[in-house]
């Protein structure tokens, strides 16, 4: 991460940038927390590092609430290659990503790659939403009639504005108005780290 905020503006002590360049690149939070290696807050990914999908760590939390199809198992939605992976049929299935008790994470991007096959439950109706404490769950934006993920595994991102609040959970919340499934087999996220969350005790 970038030692400056856009702009040039000086960024707060011990915070972290994260900024998108492309699809998946190893500029993302959940890379980083997969790659880094080093003493809290100081924290470094080196040019031979070994990724390690965070969930599987117990570095941060994935979920889906309402259950996974055939034997998928919730990590698989930080994976970095291309996995097949959706949820049980519900109305308004999601995915939660928890990244841990104290983290706060401003976010200004985020990545989301389908989780299967073209007629596979495309995600077309969304909404990316982020929470302080898992209650009360703040849209940071809103998806209609999207196209971008209706091919197979296809991988699409999408620029955040004016965020300025730093959450710890974000999700997302299929806004369909029918039961449907939720494929998602790759998620990356962009932003300012201001602090890291305490880690889970077992992996999930």
């Amino acid at each position: 991460p970038a030692a400056a905020a856009a702009g040039g503006a000086a960024l707060p002590a011990g915070a972290q940038r994260f900024a998108y360049q492309s699809d998946f690149d190893k500029n993302g939070l959940i890379y980083f927390l997969g790659a880094a290696s080093g003493p809290p807050g100081a924290e470094t990914v080196r040019p031979d590092a070994k990724w390690i999908n965070p969930a599987v760590a117990g570095r941060v939390a994935v979920s889906f609430p309402h259950g996974l199809a055939f034997s998928g198992v919730a990590s698989a939605a930080l994976s970095r290659a291309s996995i097949r992976l959706r949820s049980k049929q519900a109305l308004h299935p999601h995915m939660d990503l928890d990244l841990g008790e104290g983290a706060q994470f401003v976010p200004d991007y985020y990545t989301l790659r389908h989780g299967g096959h073209r007629d596979e439950s495309p995600l077309t109706d969304w909404e990316f939403q982020a929470s302080v404490d898992g209650r009360a769950w703040d849209t940071l934006r809103r998806h209609a009639d999207e196209t971008a993920l209706r091919g197979e595994y296809a991988v699409a991102s999408w620029p955040l504005q004016a965020v300025t609040k730093p959450y710890r959970m974000f999700r997302v919340w299929d806004a369909s108005k029918a039961r449907s499934q939720l494929a998602i087999g790759g998620f990356e996220l962009y932003g300012l780290l201001l602090r890291h969350g305490a880690s889970f005790r077992r992996p999930r």
